[in-house]
């Protein structure tokens, strides 16, 4: 009896994954960008997630689909024109993370080993209730500095947002919130210090961006805006492979380039 009792409070926790839609809209005001647009359509069906990307600048289109498939423990990027795609396993990427706040000066930089930190300080606003695209929001200024050190290598970077957050389905995949250790193929030990507004921050993580505006040295750089959303149900064909053929990724790279500049010729 207490077998059933756990097993039917698991099946009534477990989150339910309805079939959702939604476009939100990129644009970029400021420096060599500015003019640029991009629309990226996300659809969600049980464990799996596929985004659409197009990106318009002047003549010249770029678009993309990527596949997250949580229950296959894979991330593809497909072209459904060209019938290809390239994949790679969820959980190398526990392994191969970089320190988020530093370039890599070349593809293969060795990881140092021992131990660093990173240090983010949180300073959030939370400014109140309101209305985006027709949906309840929480709207937070959301200003974070930080510092990396050690093997994590010495940097500095500041991020300055503001965000509407909505509580719209996301994708649930355990996989890829254990990413959030940080570790670096387990030779450089990392330590992560929250300090500041800490739990508003994590407050305005919660729920799924409407709007979003990242500045610049205080100018507005990029916005983000969502423009359409459904819970209309879902084809499984969206979310699957089938008929495309399997490629490198350096094979897919070059299709995709040769592709781009066929938009050029005469």
């Amino acid at each position: 009896m207490k077998k059933l009792v756990i097993l039917t409070l698991a099946i009534l926790l477990s989150p339910a994954y309805a079939d959702v839609r939604y476009t939100k809209k990129v644009t970029f005001n400021h420096g060599d960008t500015e003019g640029m647009s991009m629309q990226t359509t996300t659809f969600l069906k049980n464990k799996r997630e596929r985004i659409d990307t197009v990106m318009q600048a002047g003549p010249m289109k770029i678009q993309q689909s990527e596949l997250t498939l949580c229950d296959l423990e894979k991330r593809a990027r497909l072209d459904s024109e060209l019938k290809i795609y390239t994949s790679r396993s969820l959980r190398p990427q526990l392994s191969e993370m970089r320190n988020p706040m530093e370039e890599r000066k070349t593809e293969e930089a060795p990881i140092k080993p021992g131990s660093g930190t990173y240090t983010m300080t949180y300073k959030v606003q939370d400014l109140g209730v309101e209305k985006v695209a027709g949906l309840d929001t929480r709207h937070y200024r959301v200003q974070c500095h930080m510092v990396s050190t050690g093997c994590a290598g010495d940097s500095q970077h500041d991020m300055d947002r503001e965000v509407w957050v909505a509580d719209l389905p996301r994708l649930q995949c355990p996989i890829l919130d254990a990413s959030s250790d940080f570790s670096l193929e387990n030779q450089c030990q990392i330590k992560v210090i929250q300090q500041g507004d800490v739990q508003l921050y994590l407050a305005a993580m919660k729920g799924e961006p409407v709007k979003e505006i990242l500045y610049q040295e205080g100018k507005p750089m990029m916005t983000t805006e969502l423009t359409d959303y459904s819970s209309a149900a879902l084809e499984d064909a969206l979310f699957s492979l089938d008929g495309l053929k399997a490629v490198s990724e350096g094979e897919f790279q070059q299709q995709m380039q040769a592709k781009m500049m066929r938009q050029f010729l005469p």
